[in-house]
């Protein structure tokens, strides 16, 4: 065995004896690409699918002429609101969320954290005098679903 790797080290011996000789691209001298970077084309690609996807229009002759499609950059990105004690730069969490979240009669009064433009934070004081690192996933819905709740965080749950 130790003259055979001599004799491979020295090019003495013929690859198709064995494993295939060793490649620059690769590591693994068999011509194809690294997992890593297998893994990593995967991602770019994904990633600008879900960033070019088409956004449905609305059909306003069932919702009504005033309706208006919400802007998506992407699916990883659904943008959040950061309220403190109810408030966002002098506004309220409701008017920084849009419709997107805080839907509700005080649905986001007091709260302090960060909320999802996903639907969280929805139905009469939702998240009222709450403390949440961060909610979303469409969570905290029905109401008083998180009226006084402290966590760290709350995902996909109601």
């Amino acid at each position: 065995i130790r003259e055979r790797r001599l004799l491979q080290k020295k090019d003495l011996l013929s690859p198709s004896g064995g494993a295939p000789p060793f490649n620059e691209k690769n590591r693994r001298g068999d011509g194809r690409p690294g997992r890593r970077k297998e893994r990593r084309a995967k991602i770019a690609e994904l990633k600008s699918e879900s960033s070019t996807e088409e956004i449905p229009a609305v059909d306003t002759g069932v919702i009504g002429h005033e309706a208006v499609a919400a802007p998506v950059a992407s699916k990883l990105d659904v943008g959040f609101v950061d309220c403190d004690g109810g408030l966002v730069e002098g506004v309220t969490c409701e008017e920084a969320c849009g419709g997107d979240c805080c839907v509700g009669s005080g649905a986001c009064d007091y709260f302090t954290g960060r909320v999802a433009k996903d639907g969280s934070c929805d139905g009469d004081h939702a998240c009222i005098k709450a403390e949440i690192g961060e909610v979303s996933g469409q969570s905290c819905v029905g109401g008083s679903s998180c009226k006084d709740v402290l966590a760290q965080s709350i995902t996909d749950s109601s």
